[in-house]
């Protein structure tokens, strides 16, 4: 497992919220960060949620795309 290095301070936030879908592969596409906005990060953490992969969503019987809002709290030291 990967994880950024946060200085002290860096991230005045209680969690990270992330938008987008999950296509009909099972694949995050189209993902932005929505809070915090200037997440110094941003690149680490969609680069490595770009890695996952799920079992797609099915709608009457067809595999289907899904809006996602990820929300990944922060550690508690």
């Amino acid at each position: 497992m990967e994880r950024p290095e946060l200085a002290t301070g860096e991230l005045n936030a209680d969690a990270i919220m992330i938008h987008g879908f999950i296509n009909a592969s099972g694949r995050f596409e189209k993902l932005a960060i929505v809070f915090p906005a200037g997440f110094a990060q941003t690149k680490f953490v969609l680069n490595a949620l770009e890695q996952w992969q799920f079992r797609a969503a099915m709608q009457n019987g067809l595999m289907t795309t899904v809006e996602v809002l990820l929300i990944i709290p922060l550690e508690a030291e």
